[in-house]
């Protein structure tokens, strides 16, 4: 399951699922869309702290595996 899938899942807005991660400052969204691969020009890879604090908040239903799997996918030049 992507990340994406997840927090559409449980009803979460990229904000709401920025501040369960940790991220603040003036819009937590705009980093938690870019780990969700939704930003089509500005796609990252969460760094080691956040890849833990995703396995954490979705008790493992997103793991390693769907992040570097989505990441690979979102990122694949065609």
């Amino acid at each position: 399951m992507t990340l994406n899938d997840w927090r559409k899942k449980n009803k979460l807005s990229y904000h709401s699922l920025g501040l369960m991660l940790g991220y603040k400052g003036i819009n937590p969204a705009t980093n938690c869309q870019r780990i969700c691969l939704t930003v089509k020009n500005d796609k990252r890879f969460p760094k080691p702290h956040i890849v833990e604090k995703i396995r954490e908040i979705t008790k493992r239903e997103v793991d390693y595996k769907d992040l570097y799997d989505a990441y690979f996918k979102a990122t694949k030049k065609v």
